[in-house]
């Protein structure tokens, strides 16, 4: 049996058990918002899986140390998965090793951004252009009108007619 095949195997029974959808909604890395749901296209019932393959690929690429990170199989995967280049995350890289756990490219992509999104707004991606102010383009000033007066003195000398 090759590595690729254990590692399918692996992914089947680790989410085969039974999980509480609810846990899967919220604010968390490993959770989805219901505006992140619709903005990224992702169903709640997603997100286990992916959160699954996700740990399962930062552990192959040595960025997530886990139980699965030390075991064999892992050890196994790295080498039969040399696309994978260590201690990187990169969208090519997650997206074909999600196909061949059976993830749709698009489901993969969108956890992807997802992921990244949610480690920017965490500050946890952090990068060395941080403090630079970005430009801005020159913005023409908004129109003023005069104000307007009460030209009459008396309701009825306002009247036309």
């Amino acid at each position: 049996m090759t590595a690729i095949t254990k590692l399918k195997e692996h992914f089947d029974k680790a989410i085969s058990k039974p999980v509480d959808l609810d846990i899967y909604l919220g604010d968390d890395w490993w959770q989805v918002s219901p505006a992140e749901a619709e903005v990224f296209g992702l169903e709640l019932e997603d997100v286990p899986p992916l959160v699954e393959a996700w740990q399962l690929y930062e552990a192959i690429a040595d960025i997530l140390c886990s139980d699965f990170h030390a075991s064999p199989l892992c050890i196994e995967a790295r080498a039969a998965l040399p696309f994978i280049e260590p201690r990187v995350t990169d969208e090519r890289q997650w997206i074909r090793f999600a196909a061949l756990l059976g993830i749709p490219s698009a489901k993969a992509f969108a956890w992807y951004y997802k992921f990244h999104f949610d480690m920017e707004d965490g500050g946890v991606i952090e990068r060395d252009d941080d403090h630079v102010p970005m430009p801005r383009a020159a913005v023409l000033p908004k129109p003023t009108h005069p104000p307007v007066t009460d030209r009459c003195s008396d309701i009825d000398d306002c009247i036309p007619f």
